[in-house]
C-alpha cells in the first residue's frame, strides 16, 4: 500500500499544465475531452504528451462529476460457475468497449442471485450503463427495488426491460434443429447430457427445451442424463452411470463443450466408434474442443457479434436515453468437427 508520502508524489493536473506550458484550465479541458471547447491541435498534443511524460492519471470521479458521465459500463454476471463462456464474453466486450475510451467494470454475482433467487444484490457504483450476461433476473429484481434508477440497460439474454435493449441468441432453435436433423439422419436414440440442477430447477432451459420439442415432434421419448455439475469430469461420470443400464446412444447433445468432452472420453475409452456408432455435439465452441484426439462438433455462441451489436446499442442509449426498447436475436452457428457426421 502506498504511504501518504508516496501519494503526495503522484502527478497532478497542475504538474501536467506546468510541463505543457499551459493553464490548469486548458490542461483540464484537454484531458477531460470537454465538448464544444476549441483548443488548438498543437496545444492538445502538448498537454497529452505531458500527461504521458509524467505518468499522470486523471481522477475519474472528478471527471464524472464535471461531465455527468463516468465513462464506465458495468457487466453483471455470475462468477461462481466454471464456464469459459463468461471469460469469452468479457474478452469480447472489453475489446469493443475500450475502443470507445470506456472502461469495463465487472460486477460478480452468486449464481443464486443472478438467476433470481434471494441474496444481496451488489452495490451500484455510478456507471453510465449496465450490461447483464446470464443475470437478467437479478437486473429485474434491481429494477423492482430501484424503480427510479435511470441507468440504461443491455440484456444479453432473453429478458426485456424499459430503458434497455435485449440481444439474445437462438439457443432453442439451434438445439431443436440439431436434434431434429440427428433424428432425420436415422439416429433415433438421441440423449441430452445436462447438469442435474438445471434439469431440476429450470425444466424449460433453452437447450433442453429445444431438444425435448424436437424429440416430441419425431414421436420419440426424450432421455436426459443428469450430471453433478457442468464439468467434463461430471459429464463423464454421468455417462458411465447411464451406460451401466442402457445401450450406447446413437447421438449425444450436451449442455456445454466441457460435458461433451467428458462424454467423448468415455466413448473413446470403451472403443465406441465416434461418430459412426455415436456422434457427440457440445455447446459453446470452447477453445479446448479442438485440442483433443476427436475434435468436438459444437453450437457456437456468437460472442463477438453480441459484443459489437450490444455496445453499439448501449452507447446509443447512453447518448439518448429516450430511445424505444429494442430487441434482436442472433443465429447460433454449427461448427462441424470429427465427433459428428455432417447433417
Amino acid at each position: 500500500m502506498d504511504s501518504p508520502k508516496d501519494a503526495k508524489k503522484r502527478p497532478t493536473l497542475q504538474d501536467v499544465a506546468k510541463v505543457a506550458g499551459v493553464s490548469v484550465q486548458t490542461a483540464s479541458q484537454v484531458l477531460a475531452k470537454t465538448p464544444n471547447v476549441r483548443i488548438a491541435l498543437g496545444t492538445r498534443q502538448k498537454v497529452e504528451a505531458a500527461a504521458v511524460q509524467i505518468s499522470y492519471q486523471p481522477n475519474r470521479m472528478a471527471q464524472a462529476m464535471r461531465r455527468g458521465k463516468s465513462q464506465v459500463a458495468a457487466v453483471w454476471m455470475p462468477v461462481d460457475r466454471p464456464t469459459i463462456g463468461y471469460l469469452r464474453i468479457l474478452n469480447a466486450l472489453s475489446k469493443v468497449i475500450r475502443r470507445s475510451e470506456y472502461e469495463l467494470m465487472v460486477v460478480g454475482l452468486d449464481s443464486t442471485v443472478a438467476f433470481g433467487g434471494e441474496g444481496r444484490l451488489p452495490s451500484q457504483w455510478p456507471v453510465d450503463g449496465i450490461i447483464a450476461y446470464d443475470a437478467g433476473r437479478a437486473i429485474k429484481r434491481y429494477r423492482t427495488e430501484n424503480p427510479d434508477d435511470p441507468t440504461p440497460l443491455l440484456i444479453l439474454g432473453n429478458e426485456e426491460f424499459e430503458r434497455g435493449d435485449t440481444i439474445s441468441w437462438d439457443v432453442i432453435g439451434a438445439s431443436h434443429d440439431l436434434a431434429r436433423d440427428l433424428i432425420l439422419s436415422g439416429r433415433r436414440n438421441v440423449v441430452h447430457l445436462s447438469p442435474q440442477w438445471v434439469l431440476d430447477k429450470y425444466p424449460n432451459e433453452q437447450r433442453s427445451r429445444g431438444y425435448r420439442e424436437a424429440m416430441a415432434e419425431g414421436g420419440l421419448q426424450p432421455v436426459f442424463i443428469g450430471a453433478e455439475d457442468e464439468t467434463a469430469t461430471a459429464g463423464a461420470e454421468a455417462l458411465i452411470q447411464y451406460l451401466q443400464a442402457s445401450p450406447v446412444p446413437e447421438a449425444i447433445t450436451a449442455f456445454n463443450d466441457s460435458m461433451a468432452l467428458g462424454a467423448l472420453r468415455v466413448l473413446d475409452a470403451r472403443g465406441v466408434k465416434v461418430p459412426v456408432d455415436c456422434c457427440v455435439w457440445g455447446y459453446g465452441d470452447f477453445p479446448e474442443s479442438t485440442d483433443v484426439r476427436i475434435p468436438l462438433s459444437s453450437l457456437a455462441i456468437p460472442f463477438d457479434d453480441l459484443a459489437e451489436n450490444g455496445w453499439n446499442w448501449m452507447s446509443g442509449r447512453i447518448a439518448d436515453p429516450s430511445l424505444a426498447t429494442r430487441t434482436m436475436a442472433l443465429p447460433v452457428r454449427r461448427v462441424q468437427r470429427s465427433s459428428s457426421i455432417p447433417l
